[in-house]
């Protein structure tokens, strides 16, 4: 059954908040860290590549109007 379009805004902002959280989650797991402990330390690295993989899941499903409406998304 297709999606509403009338709920698509909503969506669209939802996805934006999660990319927003989870870019503040890498922002926060790397603030005071290296680029060697990131090859070094394999919970660290998990953490990042999932929250970053996190980010270009919601942005793949932004609809062409929520990116009309948030040019930054790619």
């Amino acid at each position: 059954m297709p999606r509403d379009p009338a709920k698509r805004p909503l969506d669209d902002r939802i996805r934006a908040q999660h990319m927003l959280d989870a870019a503040r989650d890498v922002a926060r797991l790397a603030a005071g860290r290296s680029r060697d402990q990131l090859g070094a330390d394999m919970p660290f690295r998990r953490a990042m590549i999932n929250a970053i993989q996190e980010i270009g899941e919601a942005a793949a499903k932004v609809s062409p109007i929520g990116r009309a409406r948030i040019p930054a998304i790619p």
